[in-house]
């Protein structure tokens, strides 16, 4: 009876065991996840619940191996030696330590770290689990409050947890639980009990100010089957279906590009309106080209001087054959459907060629009374600035201050200019009747102002409390610039990218909705609201629909699907012109890296298109990963076992002298035995000194050290001052004496044991 009883106690304890290591992955789990997301406001990591599953089972491994099982850390430190040396040989010739995303990258590990260790210790008694399941749940609610937890699942998933663990914890404690059976029992009621716990938490948290998202008329999703479908004004931000139907065919030598199709003047009750013909610019206006000599004004004096601002050939000469901040690129776009009625050009091209019968474009509007033919290429120029370069970053910040010194300067000449610009330019615009630098000021100026006036206008849908939030975003920035970057930071790292985001109400102003409602939504929600707040800030700019870039395939070419239908926001400088920006934080289809347009790039990736390309680098992003894991862990390890030391030394501070000198001879006799001192069972405490003896002065001091050991343990009397004074100093030199004895390279290894 006794041995069935002994191995009925042992499962029951093999099955608490492993109840509560799963069990606490899955309430670290959400803990981190929003933990992370609130206090980090990171959107790259809190949405990959499959990383942080793997990283928060494998951290509660390490934490339970630590506290349970002593003899496996070796084995640990071992296999992250090896994820070092794999660091060190993957990472180490190129990895920017300093760079925020990295930076950002390794504190995900730690908010994975002690988010397990909070569960780890907060699972060990009734007490602590009440304070993980209360707090914990407050916390979620906190957080679903102030618009930070995007997941109410994960708010369930936490409380289902830790209520199940709170009423097995409650059970067992009452009920005495010793065998398999009983506690079996406990376990599936208490999975039983949580349940209901959770479906009265539902009906509260749904019912209260504390929802996530307010209930709302959905609409059907809108199927993207050409660009007119997500060209859809009159159900702008509704749901999305996407599909990976082949569109355009794109060579260029460019590593991104952004494919204009529409571009749109005025938004009011949640809808765009489209550029009309009085509100067109004419492509071809000197004001487009102003980037060309205030670039040259900044940058290269000698020939602005030499160059009047109707020498178009002579500038567009100079970007292509100089190497400068804004090269000048070469697409070609072929259409494999013909359902298309836009020309698909860059932003601010400079020329297009083609042989198929259609009309060049000469305003911004790129539309056709007819479909492009499918096959027939058309190949344009454009300029492609690099918006990481410091000298694009000074005429963006100081374009104001640029521009009216040029055009005073300007002002001031009455000389007569030259016109040498290709025929289509002077045929078409009005620098046929500029002959003057002063008329070359005067229409510059004339056409910012039309800009202002077209592109500050809001509607009257948009809030006072949508003008009063960029207001707060920008009022610390006295440039246009850092305003555009204050803007876009704050909707790619506070919203969350979906394809089936909530619907405003009826009447209910879409971006309003999107910011301080639903904070859910996709490139629509995005773009739009960045240009609504951009306007509100004082920056004139334009929400604008086409498609972007999507991974280059083997042959160089760019194959763009339904998939990267998108829009963005296209910002205006005095000095730069237009340029596009994305607005949309990271999304699933989406591939984010920095690039000419902005912090972030917008290269749409459908998941046919990327199916290759994730196969060639998951070996790669595996061994990488492992290896930040490795030395994070590592380094993890070495703190925490830093820190239990410590603590070991501080409770014993704290106890009367002799129980010191006992604790501190444990604390000799396990260093001793990491290093192969072992004392056996029948052995007494002088009989292994005897072990030591090939080390004179180590053997000496430790026989001291065990005199005074038996006097504390054995005599009664208080030790002396003295005596307690040689504990303390062997303390200090034994691991002098282990580190001479095994060795630099074996002292390193055992020493973290130690």
């Amino acid at each position: 009876m006794n041995n069935k009883g002994a191995k009925g106690k042992g499962k029951a304890k093999i099955a608490e065991l492993f109840w509560h290591y799963f069990i606490s992955v899955f309430i670290a789990m959400p803990l981190a996840a929003n933990l992370f997301g609130a206090f980090i406001i990171s959107k790259s990591h809190r949405d990959n619940l499959a990383e942080l599953l793997l990283y928060t089972a494998a951290f509660l491994l390490i934490i339970h191996v630590i506290f349970l099982n002593k003899l496996t850390i070796r084995i640990s430190i071992g296999l992250v030696l090896l994820a070092i040396g794999a660091i060190v040989y993957i990472e180490i010739r190129c990895l920017p330590f300093l760079s925020y995303s990295t930076l950002l990258y390794y504190l995900y590990y730690i908010v994975i770290f002690f988010s397990c260790l909070i569960v780890y210790f907060g699972t060990k008694c009734l007490w602590s689990v009440s304070l993980l399941l209360v707090g914990g749940s407050g916390l979620f609610f906190y957080l679903s409050f102030m618009k930070f937890n995007e997941k109410p699942e994960m708010y369930y998933l936490y409380l289902f947890c830790t209520a199940a663990l709170f009423v097995e914890k409650t059970v067992c404690k009452r009920l005495n639980v010793e065998n398999f059976k009983e506690f079996y029992q406990v376990g599936k009621q208490s999975l039983f009990a949580a349940a209901g716990i959770l479906l009265i938490a539902e009906f509260l948290y749904t019912q209260t100010d504390f929802r996530l998202f307010t209930k709302s008329t959905q609409q059907g999703p809108v199927t993207i089957n050409r660009l007119e479908d997500f060209d859809d004004m009159e159900h702008l931000g509704a749901p999305l279906n996407l599909n990976t139907d082949p569109v355009l065919n794109v060579k260029t030598p460019a590593d991104s590009f952004y494919l204009k199709a529409a571009t749109y003047l005025n938004y009011d009750n949640s809808k765009w309106t489209k550029l009309t013909k009085e509100s067109e610019s004419n492509l071809y206006d000197i004001g487009n080209f102003m980037w060309m000599p205030a670039y040259a004004y900044t940058l290269n004096r000698n020939f602005f001087e030499e160059n009047s601002p109707g020498d178009i050939y002579q500038y567009i000469g100079y970007f292509k054959k100089n190497k400068t901040s804004v090269p000048i690129k070469t697409l070609s776009v072929t259409h494999l459907r013909e359902n298309i009625r836009n020309l698909l050009l860059p932003t601010g091209f400079l020329s297009l060629q083609t042989t198929g019968n259609f009309m060049k474009p000469f305003t911004e509007d790129y539309s056709l009374k007819s479909p492009v033919p499918a096959g027939v290429p058309y190949t344009v120029t454009f300029p492609q600035a690099d918006m990481k370069a410091p000298e694009i970053k000074y005429l963006l910040r100081n374009d104001r201050t640029v521009l009216n010194n040029l055009l005073k300067e300007w002002s001031n000449n009455n000389a007569k200019i030259r016109m040498n610009a290709p025929d289509y330019i002077r045929t078409q615009n009005s620098s046929q009747k500029i002959s003057t630098y002063q008329q070359a000021a005067a229409a510059v100026r004339k056409y910012n102002t039309k800009i202002d006036s077209e592109y500050l206008q809001l509607g009257s849908s948009v809030t006072k409390r949508t003008k009063e939030l960029a207001v707060s975003l920008t009022q610390k920035y006295n440039n246009d610039y850092d305003k555009v970057q204050a803007i876009q930071l704050y909707l790619q790292d506070n919203f969350t990218y979906s394809l089936t985001p909530p619907q405003p109400s009826k009447g209910e102003d879409l971006v309003d909705y999107f910011l301080f409602s639903s904070r859910l939504g996709y490139c629509v929600h995005f773009a739009t609201a960045m240009t609504v707040l951009l306007r509100a800030a004082g920056i004139p700019a334009r929400y604008v629909i086409g498609y972007v870039s999507p991974t280059r395939d083997a042959n160089g070419t760019y194959v763009v699907t339904n998939s990267q239908a998108h829009a963005w926001v296209e910002v205006y400088s005095r000095t730069m012109g237009f340029y596009p920006i994305e607005a949309t934080g990271n999304a699933p289809h989406y591939s984010y890296q920095p690039n000419m347009y902005g912090n972030r790039k917008g290269s749409a990736q459908a998941d046919d298109n990327t199916a290759v390309n994730t196969q060639t680098d998951v070996k790669g992003l595996i061994i990488s990963g492992l290896a930040k894991a490795g030395i994070l862990l590592f380094c993890l390890l070495l703190i925490l076992i830093i820190v239990r030391k410590a603590l070991r030394f501080r409770r014993l501070k704290r106890l009367d002298i002799n129980s010191q000198v006992i604790g501190y001879y444990q604390y000799f006799m396990d260093v001793l035995e990491k290093f192969v001192f072992k004392c056996k069972p029948n052995e007494t405490f002088y009989e292994f000194a005897e072990k030591l003896s090939a080390n004179q002065q180590l053997y000496k001091e430790f026989k001291d050290i065990t005199d005074i050991y038996m006097y504390a343990a054995y005599s009664g009397e208080k030790v002396g001052a003295g005596e307690f004074q040689k504990v303390l100093e062997f303390r200090r030199n034994i691991l002098k004496f282990m580190r001479s004895y095994a060795g630099l390279p074996k002292f390193i290894l055992k020493f973290p044991l130690v």
